[in-house]
């Protein structure tokens, strides 16, 4: 059963030290001839999340964090440029995510799902998206966080390029998924 209070952790050590690793992210997408997909390859770089505090409600956080452009591959690698220019990559290079109403890890439930609302940023422009997450625990202060979902790039005005005088064109929606682990820091 998927639960609509605030969910995922807060550090139980350090409210403001909470490590996000992506362990991968895939975007895929359709045109009206074939599909294309982007995967997150940068698995070198950390993604730090900053938790806060938010006074309006007490003792709900939210984690923020940013997954670069740059640490993707993709499927086509003509569909690349134009996939960057379409999200105005060169102006927005990041992905920022805050995932809002933290629950403390002691809460958090092996084996549960969750459901998660988040402040998503495409080309500059953010949405509030509901997302169902599959939560695992791994070990005592480390849980793996599974999701994924369709948005519409017209939700975030994103204009779907076309090509060739209007004869290939990128259907509206993407489907996001994603796999992160989420540690209490020291």
């Amino acid at each position: 059963m998927v639960q609509s209070t605030p969910c995922f952790a807060r550090n139980v050590r350090n409210a403001n030290n909470l490590a996000v690793s992506l362990q991968s992210m895939a975007i895929t997408g359709h045109t009206n001839i074939n599909s294309f997909w982007l995967k997150y390859a940068d698995h070198e770089s950390a993604i730090k999340g900053t938790s806060d505090e938010n006074l309006s409600e007490g003792n709900v956080r939210a984690l923020s964090f940013n997954i670069p452009f740059r640490g993707f591959v993709f499927s086509n690698s003509l569909m690349r440029n134009d996939f960057l220019k379409m999200v105005k990559a060169s102006v927005y290079p990041d992905i920022p995510v805050q995932i809002k109403g933290l629950k403390d890890f002691s809460e958090l439930k092996d084996d549960s799902q969750e459901l998660v609302e988040a402040n998503i940023t495409l080309a500059g422009v953010t949405r509030l998206v509901s997302l169902t997450c599959k939560v695992k625990k791994t070990d005592q202060n480390t849980f793996q966080i599974r999701g994924s979902k369709s948005l519409s790039l017209s939700d975030f005005n994103i204009i779907a390029p076309s090509k060739f005088f209007g004869m290939v064109k990128v259907n509206d929606e993407i489907s996001i998924s994603f796999d992160l682990k989420l540690s209490a820091g020291n």
